[in-house]
């Protein structure tokens, strides 16, 4: 795999960082701004609407989501939720769903995990879904709906009597949302309620274990794009901070302890670099025991160097660095936000250990 970005791939970060620079901090319509730029259809197949864009592509943009800060639903709408609904095989469901994602039209939100699972990945789902009146009503309860009471439509998981899981979207007027409640990074989340609730299916039982796996997957490896444009973020103001603030008539740059703990940061921001790109690679290999491997391996490693890049930036920062006002403290609580996210640390190294497949 050739890592060095496309002449086309250039353009699109450039254009990102431009966009970011003049409208990341302003009260903007993003969303309305992605779809004119074509961003939300960047991961979707062409046959929907969508450009399809690799997942390189994808990681171009969400590293510039994460050095502009936006909390924008953009891995679990388009890469996540847009993954899952490609692999339906109802086509007049498919391709509406996908072409009002791409239009900026619809945001979609899924709500799979429960209290009792380990991790998104887990379908050990107690939802139920049962047919009446040539109808799917779905009855449960969904906590931690990430986005989910900005979404139009929820792609919902419940069983199907003994036949197991399956995937349903439900739209935003037919189930009630219990609880709306801001996250640790800022972002919200929603509990929502099903009670006889109806649903189109989506995916059936045999089809949702793989094509669940491939979505959580992508959207591991573009959220820790996302987690990658922080660190850098982190690592160049700290640098240019301690490159302004003056301490017994010197530069805090100048003292050589401090160099050392920029020198960790940088070595930190290139592994996961590098790590990230191996992610990308074993997306594009299609060998599903060497994508789980490398995936979960990407988001173990990157979710601690992360950590350590933001609690130094803090660190060198002093006291500012944990205000509320200051980008780097809300860096520190966006990256803790990512590490739990489709799995900790825990499970992904359990995951990573599990495969049979060499990363190399």
């Amino acid at each position: 795999m050739n890592f060095e970005p496309s002449d086309e791939q250039r353009m699109l970060a450039e254009a990102a960082e431009r966009y970011l620079r003049d409208h990341g901090d302003g009260d903007h319509d993003h969303w309305r701004a992605f779809a004119d730029f074509g961003w939300l259809a960047l991961p979707l197949p062409e046959d929907a609407g969508g450009l399809g864009g690799s997942d390189l592509d994808v990681g171009v943009i969400c590293q510039a989501l994460g050095r502009g800060l936006l909390r924008l639903p953009y891995v679990d709408s388009v890469v996540l939720g847009g993954g899952l609904i490609a692999a339906s095989r109802d086509a007049a469901l498919r391709g509406d769903r996908l072409r009002r994602i791409a239009a900026g039209e619809a945001v979609v939100a899924l709500a799979h995990r429960e209290a009792a699972m380990r991790s998104d990945y887990d379908l050990a789902v107690t939802a139920t879904a049962a047919r009446i009146d040539a109808q799917w009503k779905l009855d449960g309860r969904k906590p931690g709906v990430v986005h989910g009471a900005r979404a139009d439509h929820w792609l919902v998981s419940a069983r199907i009597g003994d036949q197991g899981a399956a995937l349903f979207v439900v739209d935003r007027d037919a189930a009630a949302i219990e609880q709306d409640y801001a996250l640790i990074d800022g972002s919200r989340a929603a509990d929502l309620r099903l009670e006889a609730t109806p649903a189109r299916l989506l995916l059936e039982p045999a089809d949702l274990p793989e094509a669940l796996e491939k979505a959580l997957d992508r959207a591991v490896v573009a959220a820790s794009a996302a987690a990658v444009g922080h660190m850098d973020a982190v690592l160049e103001q700290t640098a240019d901070y301690l490159q302004q603030r003056r301490q017994y008539g010197r530069a805090l740059a100048q003292f050589q302890v401090l160099q050392h703990h920029l020198a960790d940061m940088l070595i930190d921001c290139e592994q996961a670099r590098s790590s990230l790109l191996a992610a990308h690679a074993a997306l594009q290999a299609g060998d599903p025991d060497r994508r789980r491997g490398v995936v979960s391996g990407t988001k173990a490693l990157i979710g601690k160097a992360a950590l350590s890049v933001a609690a130094l930036g803090i660190q060198l920062h002093g006291g500012i660095g944990v205000t509320e006002e200051y980008a780097v403290g809300r860096r520190y609580k966006a990256l803790l936000a990512y590490a739990q996210r489709f799995g900790d640390r825990e499970f992904h190294l359990l995951r990573r250990a599990a495969t049979a497949a060499p990363l190399s």
